[in-house]
């Protein structure tokens, strides 16, 4: 069991936020609790807001709202529920404050929210809660010693005393070696923390540190405490398509010449301006320099192409620009193949180098791809691809007759880019297909007849949902005409009688045409702060007739970084059900997963059709 405070978000000009919160535990809740509250659950929020009221500083803020939440495999009475909430609230001294307890089971983990005043209803005093993290934990463990829990992680080492008549939990600071050792762990990126995920949910990915590969970071720390000066330091990071950059707060690693970065701490404490300056002195900007490996080495490979003209348009898109060179540096450290092996990925301009374990290297320069595999044909190949992929091409012309352009020739198509030589030829793929995933296949007939059900539901939601608009417009024609009939028969009372009658007939009629219809939608929105902007490329494409997976905007990556981060979060209500995605009253997604259980495609309906239009997404990941 853990315990979790939830900050408050308050803005200047949107009150104190407690009647949301209580809506919201309300809304959600299977079964709801009021203590010290004279009435239902439902009175809490006035009496709430009136005790705070009597905190004269900043009545605003004088509620707290908190969470404990039970482990997966755990599934607590009500009653548990109940007595796990109130056993907290004793804990922090607020057992005799007034407080709301709903019990949720929407998500995967059965949880409970809290929300209490922190005035005491009768003396007006103020709740003090100085180390509340400690006596939630102290709260906490002594809840799965009395209820039989398993025993969660948290910041102190619990310890149970059996000698006296009751079972006592004392806590007690952890060994120091715990602490290095979490250290390391969040240095090598697999320790996330809550506002990782937070950022991924706004910005549609994980954020930088966690993208990387443990082994470029452990490098990346070498480069770093190796460094003697300035410049060293910067091109030890170039190496690996990063750059060093200064802002006001601090200091940011960033994707060389992108906004796509996360504060220098996060990836390695050693990184932080303050302990640079210290070490190397004022700060230095870095140049934007590339040195070409291998400037005599002439290429087993040529590659070509030219960019579709949907694929223009698209690169057009301010944001989308902007972004290609951050998507193309994570989409050569997503496959596993590449990031084991990839030792280097430079940025300058216009130009962009991948070199390879044993001297292979890759590089995209004036509008060419030329590669050099040095017996890394696969990941040689798979790393032009990407490069061509992101670069918005639909076709590659090889120049060269060597072993490895059927290897090209094999991925490419699984990506579903054409490749032709020079002479204008297709070029088919002779090689082993058995190094290469299958393509994804078509569902079986049970699934699409799942998904062709699912996709007319969400058709007639929508009509229904408009019905019930155009009814609750006619409503509140109505309300209004009786309104101008009452108020004409009331021209005789005094004005003040008059305005107060009318006002409140005007309220009464309108709630009640409201209450009667109600609009809310047929699927969620996506939990996402910019939610329209990243999609809006991919929404505008699958509204066409004709749905084309080889479009810039239906790529598998920029598909799976929206929708993977949703299915992986689990549940969210209307929106997110297992591996079938539901985007609003537009389109449906479903996973389609390999043996390895990793999703490797998507298939798709197109629900503002009739009949709904079915496609397919294929993944270019190796598996």
């Amino acid at each position: 069991m853990i315990a979790k405070v939830i900050r408050r978000a308050w803005r200047h000009g949107r009150g104190h936020g407690l009647r949301a919160r209580a809506g919201y535990i309300g809304r959600k809740a299977v079964g709801l609790v009021a203590d010290w509250i004279a009435g239902a659950p439902a009175d809490a929020p006035a009496q709430m807001a009136a005790t705070c009221r009597q905190h004269r500083r900043n009545p605003n803020t004088a509620f707290v709202h908190l969470v404990l939440s039970w482990q997966v495999d755990e599934h607590p009475t009500p009653d548990q529920a109940v007595a796990a909430a109130r056993h907290a609230l004793k804990r922090l001294r607020a057992d005799a404050h007034e407080a709301l307890i709903g019990i949720h089971r929407d998500t995967g983990n059965a949880h409970v929210h809290i929300l209490f005043s922190r005035v005491h209803p009768i003396t007006g005093r103020l709740l003090n809660l100085w180390n509340d993290y400690k006596s939630l934990e102290l709260a906490c463990r002594e809840i799965e010693v009395m209820q039989g829990w398993a025993q969660d992680n948290g910041r102190f080492e619990a310890v149970i005393d059996t000698t006296g008549p009751k079972r006592q939990v004392k806590l007690q600071q952890k060994e120091p070696a715990y602490w290095v050792a979490k250290k390391l762990r969040r240095i090598a990126g697999a320790l996330p923390r809550q506002s990782d995920f937070d950022t991924a949910r706004g910005s549609a990915q994980m954020p930088l540190h966690l993208r990387l590969p443990e082994r470029m970071i452990t490098r990346i720390v070498d480069v770093v405490a190796g460094a003697s000066d300035w410049p060293t330091l910067h091109d030890g990071l170039a190496a690996y398509g990063l750059e060093y950059r200064a802002v006001p707060r601090g200091a940011v690693i960033a994707v060389r010449g992108t906004p796509d970065a996360i504060a220098a701490s996060h990836l390695c404490p050693d990184l932080a301006m303050g302990r640079l300056r210290d070490r190397l002195g004022p700060f230095v900007v870095a140049c934007n320099a590339l040195e070409i490996l291998h400037p005599n080495e002439a290429p087993a490979l040529g590659l070509s192409g030219k960019r579709a003209d949907e694929a223009s348009l698209f690169m057009s898109i301010p944001w989308i620009a902007r972004g290609a060179r951050s998507r193309m540096h994570a989409n050569l450290l997503e496959p596993r193949q590449l990031r084991d092996i990839i030792t280097g990925i430079r940025f300058a301009d216009d130009t962009v180098q991948v070199t390879l374990e044993g001297n292979g290297w890759v590089r995209y320069a004036d509008g060419a791809i030329t590669i050099n595999g040095k017996g890394l044909d696969v990941q040689s190949c798979l790393a032009a691809c990407i490069i061509a992929q992101v670069q918005g091409w639909d076709e590659i012309a090889v120049k060269g007759e060597t072993d490895i352009a059927p290897t090209m020739a094999m991925i490419a198509d699984a990506m579903g880019m054409k490749v032709r030589s020079l002479n204008g030829r297709p070029m088919h793929a002779k090689a082993d297909r058995t190094a290469l995933p299958e393509r994804l296949l078509g569902l079986t007939a049970p699934e699409r007849k799942a998904l062709t059900e699912h996709a007319e539901q969400l058709q007639r939601n929508t009509a229904a949902r408009q019905a019930r608009k155009e009814k609750r417009d006619r409503l509140l024609r109505t309300a209004d005409a009786t309104e101008a009939k009452i108020a004409a028969q009331l021209d005789e009372l005094p004005i003040a009688y008059r305005w107060v009658l009318l006002k409140g007939l005007r309220h009464a009629l309108r709630a009640a045409s409201v209450k009667r219809t109600d609009l809310r939608p047929a699927a969620q929105p996506l939990p996402a702060r910019d939610a329209h902007r990243i999609t809006g490329p991919i929404l505008s494409t699958l509204r066409r007739r004709r749905l084309r997976p080889d479009h810039p905007a239906l790529t598998f990556t920029a598909v799976d970084h929206i929708l993977g981060p949703m299915i992986a979060s689990g549940n969210r209500g209307q929106a997110v059900m297992g591996d079938l995605v539901n985007l609003p009253e537009a389109m449906t997604f479903l996973a389609h997963r390999d043996e390895g259980a990793r999703i490797c495609g998507y298939e798709v309906a197109l629900i503002d059709t009739k009949p709904p239009t079915l496609g397919k997404i294929y993944g270019g990941r190796m598996a």
